[in-house]
C-alpha cells in the first residue's frame, strides 16, 4: 500500500510540491546575482530535483514522493507561490504527515528536505556585479556538479583547520540563513546533516 494512500488527495499535492518548493524557498532568498543568475538557479534546480528523484533514494516514501513530484513537472511553474509561508507551510504538512505515517519514513523525508535546499544553495555562487555576464559554461558547471556527485551529495571538501564558513560552499548568507530557518521547522540538524552528507567533515 502507498503510503500517500493514507492522506487525503489535498494533503498529497501538498507534500508533492514540497520537495520543489523547498528548493525554490532557498534559491529565492538570494538575487544577488540578477535574472541571469536566478535563471541558471531554476535550471539547477530542475536538474537537483530530477537527480533525487532518480538517484537519492533512502525510503520508500522518498521514493514515491520524488517520482511524483517528478511526474508532475508540469505544474511547478505553478507551485512557487507563498514562498513568505514556507515554515509554517512545512511545519503543517509534516505534522499531517506523522498522523498517518511511521516515523522513520517522514525522517527520511524530512532530511531529504534539507538535503535538497542544502544542493540548491551550493548549486550556484551568485554574481555581486548584476551587470556582469555570467559566464557561457556557468549553467552546465551547476547542472554537472549535482549530477557528478550525487551519489556522495556534492563533492567532499578537505578538512580546513578554524570555525565553520558556510560561504566556503558557495552558500550566501540568505541562503545560508533559510536553511538554518529549514533545518529548525524540520529538525533535521544542519550542521549534521552536512557532516552526515560527507560536505564537511565530521564533527
Amino acid at each position: 500500500m502507498s503510503h500517500l494512500e493514507k492522506l487525503s488527495a489535498e494533503q498529497t499535492q501538498k507534500i508533492i510540491a514540497l520537495p520543489y518548493r523547498v528548493g525554490l524557498w532557498v534559491s529565492d532568498s538570494d538575487r544577488s546575482g540578477g535574472d541571469a543568475s536566478a535563471e541558471a538557479e531554476m535550471i539547477a534546480l530542475e536538474s537537483i530535483v530530477t537527480a533525487f528523484a532518480e538517484d537519492y533514494l533512502k525510503s520508500e516514501l522518498v521514493e514515491e514522493v520524488m517520482r511524483l513530484t517528478l511526474q508532475h513537472k508540469k505544474e511547478w511553474t505553478n507551485w512557487g507561490d507563498g514562498m513568505e509561508n514556507m515554515p509554517s507551510e512545512c511545519k503543517d504538512i509534516i505534522d499531517s504527515m506523522k498522523s498517518h505515517i511511521p516515523s522513520n519514513d517522514v525522517l527520511a523525508f524530512q532530511q531529504n528536505l534539507v538535503d535538497i535546499g542544502i544542493s540548491v544553495a551550493m548549486a550556484y555562487r551568485e554574481d555581486d556585479d548584476e551587470d556582469e555576464d555570467i559566464p557561457s559554461n556557468a549553467i552546465t558547471e551547476a547542472v554537472d556538479l549535482v549530477k557528478e556527485k550525487i551519489e556522495g551529495f556534492i563533492a567532499k571538501l578537505k578538512k580546513q583547520p578554524g570555525p565553520f564558513d558556510h560561504k566556503s560552499l558557495n552558500i550566501s548568507d540568505d541562503e545560508y540563513q533559510v536553511l538554518q530557518t529549514m533545518s529548525e521547522v524540520l529538525s533535521v540538524p544542519l550542521l549534521e546533516r552536512l557532516s552526515e552528507r560527507g560536505v564537511l567533515p565530521a564533527r
